[in-house]
């Protein structure tokens, strides 16, 4: 009798110890992290946040597309997904950390603009390129201020500053394309030869005056032909052609100035 009683806390034991292993084993195939926990796993927990982090898959950067020197730009970053883990941190290029940035640059160029957004799962980029645009100023135009009718001259463009982002457009008020222009005018008058300048960012206008000059092809000279000794007689000058540009100065033979004489 002294043995079986020895014998029954034994079965009774295994009894119990063939329960909670199956307990156990269920809590393991419903939830590995569990059972690894009762194992006294450390790293189970650390498994468990990665699964359940949501990572940042992207950066949507925007601002404006051109600045001129020295202007400043306000950019915006946003992540994607909007459900990714919290925190997210948005780190800039120039050391800014928020949603937004502001940046200048002095010297035209291309430049980018990138964002790296941080949070527990990883990291994501993006990036947004902007062009440092110098308008031109003003425009100079080189050419004769004084042509005669029918002659051509060429009229060339130079614009200022000497930085100014290329390429750049020409345009002249004749109708010609390019940094110079040939003109020619048919009638005496005063002429504007004017020119505008474009690029990605601004425009400039130049404008020259030209006065158009019909030079005296020939003179009559209308009054006597024979006269008598001491007789004073009017002559008369009349310039061709009609067009010809005044003012008109006359002199003649005997010192006289003025039309007539």
């Amino acid at each position: 009798m002294g043995r079986q009683k020895r014998v029954r806390p034994s079965l009774l034991g295994l009894l119990v110890g063939a329960c909670i292993w199956g307990f156990l084993l269920w809590v393991e195939l419903d939830s590995g992290v569990a059972w690894a926990v009762l194992r006294g796993d450390p790293a189970a927990g650390s498994r468990a946040s990665a699964e359940q982090c949501g990572p940042v898959e992207a950066v949507v950067v925007a601002g404006p597309e051109w600045l001129r020197p020295q202007e400043t730009g306000w950019f915006s970053a946003t992540y994607l997904p909007v459900t990714a883990t919290l925190p997210v941190t948005l780190t800039w290029d120039n050391g800014t950390v928020g949603s937004s940035a502001a940046y200048s640059w002095t010297i035209p160029g291309s430049y980018t603009v990138t964002v790296t957004a941080t949070n527990p799962c990883g990291q994501a980029f993006g990036s947004f390129r902007v062009a440092v645009c110098q308008e031109p100023e003003g425009v100079e135009i080189a050419g004769p201020t004084f042509v005669e009718v029918g002659e051509e001259w060429v009229y060339t463009a130079s614009v200022y500053p000497v930085t100014v982002t290329e390429p750049l457009w020409y345009e002249w008020s004749n109708g010609a394309v390019g940094r110079s222009a040939a003109y020619s005018w048919t009638v005496p008058g005063s002429y504007t030869v004017v020119v505008t300048v474009t690029n990605g960012c601004g425009e400039a206008v130049g404008s020259l005056q030209v006065e158009v000059c019909q030079e005296p092809e020939g003179v009559e000279v209308e009054g006597p032909t024979f006269v008598e000794v001491g007789e004073e007689w009017v002559y008369t000058a009349s310039v061709y052609p009609v067009t010809v540009t005044e003012p008109l100065w006359y002199e003649w033979s005997n010192g006289a100035v003025g039309r007539s004489a």
